[in-house]
């Protein structure tokens, strides 16, 4: 890849950031498979990476016909990272058009940072390398992002830590960052979580400090000593004020390698209660259902543990409500479609384990509505996503090892897949690491974003 010119030179804390842009295609021969990070914008064309290319595969399948259907490929991009690729693409669209089919969208770039701490930004589809920003660090979590408009103008900030200690708030469309803060202690950043409306952002440190900013980069409150290998995203319990018009921080849910689910008071950090759960490492962050038409839809949540249970826990003490056992370790978070009673066509939970994904009646206790075996092992939160074009039904869409699979979230049954080329089932004999996605759906004309799954990657 060769580089053209440099944009913009930053330097933070005695450390340098350079921001370079390039217009020449960047597509590359495939690697060996291994994270599998999955990204579906709304014209359904998906976006995953396995172990370091980045693919973009179009599915325009009907989920009501018969038959299984082949995805089609339209993108395939090597990233220059010595290091496995942590970061699912973030898809974002400045276009003016309201259609929701691909050609429709007239700029769309895609944003991934590489393990090893660099942020390229790619045209849509050319696959044209438009910048990349070295971080001056390993990245081991999962970034967030914020899409919003200022005075009409489309603004997206990514948020994303390094091993070094240093976590970023960078302005993807203007190339520039806007703000920085330094952990002083042991561990790295890892994993973080930005609420879309208020720009409140929380992020937790391997060492086990958790951070929460507001949209300026300011320190609302630091929490530490919550336990060692805090590789889950915190999650952000949002509670509307003045009759839905706003919304204020009630929350922070956070977790532990050794199974230790807290919870922190949204405004001064201190912790309300605990609770381990069953011993087993909790790996994914918790799904929080929702706020509709300005209430909160539940005053609980869902979160798997290692040991293969899906547990419905209380918000306000840490009780555990019901319990599910699934028939292997989950590595991933449970998940559901957010947004409006008129999307929400159906109130499952759905889960995967390392062989089978489910769908559980949240109203029935979590009683089994289908199961799906996956082969080869499957270590992804499901995606599920409402049908292109305005179409009835849902769609869940789950990486395997191998692959990506489109199922009818309602049947169950599969309509599309997409096979990892030069894929063969030795290869799962030497993965050592775990696949989890994020879902991303950008509105082109408001620019509202929804982050459906934010969770973790090992």
């Amino acid at each position: 890849m060769k580089k053209q010119c440099i944009t913009l030179v930053a330097v933070l804390f005695g450390l340098t950031l350079f921001f370079s842009c390039n217009s020449n295609d960047d597509t590359g021969e495939n690697l060996t498979p291994g994270d599998l990070l999955t990204t579906v914008d709304n014209a359904h064309d998906i976006y995953f990476i396995d172990s370091n290319t980045l693919y973009g595969v179009r599915d325009r399948q009907d989920t009501s016909s018969e038959g299984v259907g082949q995805m089609e490929a339209f993108l395939e991009i090597a990233i220059p990272s010595v290091a496995p690729t942590v970061s699912s693409p973030v898809v974002i669209s400045t276009s003016a058009s309201s259609g929701t089919e691909a050609e429709g969208y007239t700029d769309k770039k895609l944003v991934v940072v590489s393990g090893d701490g660099i942020m390229y930004c790619y045209d849509i589809p050319s696959g044209n390398l438009l910048w990349e920003l070295n971080l001056n660090g390993q990245v081991r979590g999962t970034p967030s992002f914020r899409t919003f408009r200022d005075q009409n103008t489309l603004n997206t900030y990514l948020y994303v830590g390094t091993t070094e200690g240093i976590f970023y708030c960078i302005d993807v469309l203007n190339e520039s960052l806007v703000w920085a803060h330094e952990h002083p202690g042991r561990g790295g950043f890892v994993s973080s979580t930005t609420d879309n409306r208020t720009g409140i952002t929380s992020v937790g440190t391997s060492d086990g400090t958790i951070y929460t900013f507001n949209a300026e980069g300011g320190l609302l409150w630091e929490a530490d000593n919550l336990g060692l290998l805090m590789l889950s995203k915190p999650a952000l319990n949002m509670v509307p004020v003045n009759g839905g018009l706003g919304y204020e921080l009630s929350s922070v849910i956070g977790s532990t390698m050794d199974g230790t689910l807290f919870s922190l008071d949204g405004a001064t950090g201190n912790q309300i209660w605990s609770q381990n759960l069953d011993g087993s490492p909790l790996i994914a962050a918790p799904y929080l259902f929702p706020i509709i038409g300005g209430t909160l839809t539940t005053d609980s949540f869902y979160v798997n543990t290692f040991l293969g249970k899906v547990y419905n826990v209380s918000m306000q003490d840490g009780s555990i409500l019901e319990t599910v056992g699934l028939d292997a370790p989950i590595s991933s978070s449970p998940s559901r479609l957010p947004g409006d009673q008129l999307r929400s066509q159906n109130d499952f939970i759905y889960a995967s384990s390392e062989k089978t994904l489910y769908a559980l009646d949240r109203i029935q206790g979590g009683q089994e509505v289908w199961s799906l075996p996956l082969d080869p092992p499957v270590y992804a939160t499901p995606n599920i996503v409402p049908s292109a074009n305005n179409g009835t039904g849902l769609r869940c869409y789950i990486n395997t090892i191998s692959g990506l699979y489109g199922i009818n979230a309602v049947t169950g049954t599969i309509f599309s897949e997409y096979e990892l080329p030069g894929f063969t089932p030795t290869q799962t004999e030497n993965l050592n690491y775990q696949i989890s996605p994020v879902v991303i759906y950008v509105e082109p004309d408001t620019g509202i974003t929804e982050v459906y799954h934010p969770n973790n990657i090992l």
